[in-house]
């Protein structure tokens, strides 16, 4: 005889107790409002929303088990869980010829005034020969990035991929990223920061740390916070699915001294002063006990739309700009502990300066654009406004 209370039955009883639950309270708590405002209501104001991601995450746990599978998502489609149970974005096939357009526009630009400009190209979580999706789910950002990459090579443009670069040395894959978020691992981040700073001085000859010292991850602290994340796509899909990542903070174990600049708002007046911990970290990211708190930030809190970070330490005279998304937040506070001043644009900010006029105003050894697989955006390409 057929069971009736399979643990699919109980997982939809359950959440249909909980939705009809909700949706009283948040009724009662809105009235009065028109018909025009339910949607907003449902989407802004869910009376107790983040309990209610997790009884409907732990509804769809009892019905899915830990299989990998499709979540649906009112804002992306949906959420893919792979084989592994770490989250991705969905991703479709994108139109990419602006956004290729700029970058050689951009690169020309600099090569015209004796500017060295390098396209590094951040890995994505889905990770050649270990990640698998299940049936439906779609990413195809690599396949984007293979195109750019392509035709910049195709044009003599500097180009890092480090997609390769993780093959090459042949990484633990399973640690690079974030189950719940999309971003790298800060020890990830690490790494790229110790290939890149190599790519630099192999190809423009810039002598960054020349004993390796500041390359050496023997030469920092690291403080482990044990299931204390849930980022951005658990987030979404709550914590039953998801579950928590471990987060590893690491900072310099040797002296640090800096000056901060929030470009926008001033030039001459710091927006903080001190060691790494003083000028570089949130601290109050780090303390949280709330889960959900954005720890990849604690590298700077936010994404600044210019920021200038000088190291009164290292007196290199070595002088970068990073055309960055937000994967560079734990890079470039790791890359600024060895050269005297990074300074950082981020063109989602409507604020940002012209990365053409930038350039020309400061004196750069060289100027990055290093961005993450899946932010093929227009704004973010803007490099010739």
């Amino acid at each position: 005889m057929k069971k009736f209370f399979t643990k699919e039955v109980v997982a939809s009883v359950l959440f249909l107790a909980v939705v009809i639950f909700f949706f009283v309270s948040t009724t009662l708590s809105n009235l009065p409002f028109s018909p025009k405002k339910i949607e907003t209501v449902y989407t802004e104001k869910l009376y107790n929303k983040e309990f209610f991601v997790e009884v409907w995450s732990l509804s769809r746990r009892l019905s899915t088990g830990n299989k990998a599978t499709i979540i649906e998502d009112a804002e992306y489609g949906n959420i893919i869980r792979d084989t592994h149970g770490k989250l991705h974005f969905p991703a479709a096939h994108l139109d990419i010829s602006y956004e290729t357009g700029q970058v050689l526009e951009f690169s020309a630009f600099l090569n015209e005034r004796d500017i060295p400009f390098v396209y590094i190209q951040a890995p994505n979580k889905k990770l050649e020969g270990y990640t698998v999706f299940p049936d439906g789910g779609e990413n195809y950002a690599n396949e984007d990035c293979d195109k750019l990459l392509e035709i910049l090579k195709e044009n003599n443009i500097n180009t890092l991929d480090l997609r390769r670069s993780i093959i090459e040395d042949n990484l633990d894959r399973d640690s690079l990223f974030y189950n719940t978020d999309h971003h790298w691992t800060t020890k990830t981040a690490f790494w790229a920061y110790g290939e890149v700073t190599d790519y630099l001085n192999r190809i423009f000859g810039l002598d960054i740390d020349p004993d390796g010292f500041y390359r050496d991850l023997e030469n920092y602290k690291v403080t482990s916070y044990p299931e204390s994340y849930l980022g951005s796509l658990g987030r979404r899909v709550g914590s039953a699915i998801a579950g928590y990542d471990d987060y590893d903070f690491i900072s310099p174990d040797f002296e640090t001294d800096y000056t901060v600049y929030d470009g926008i708002v001033s030039l001459d007046n710091p927006m903080r002063q001190g060691d790494f911990r003083e000028a570089i970290v949130k601290q109050s990211i780090l303390d949280s006990t709330d889960k959900s708190a954005n720890k990849h930030a604690s590298y700077f809190e936010y994404d600044y739309g210019n920021l200038i970070i000088k190291n009164n330490k290292v007196n290199n005279g070595i002088k970068i700009l990073l055309i960055k998304d937000s994967f560079s937040l734990p890079f470039a506070a790791f890359l600024s502990t060895c050269v005297s001043e990074i300074h950082m644009i981020d063109l989602r900010d409507s604020a940002s300066p012209a990365p053409t006029e930038y350039a020309e105003k400061f004196d750069f050894d060289c100027v990055m654009v290093m961005y993450n697989p899946e932010v093929f955006d227009t704004v973010l390409f803007d490099f010739m406004k």
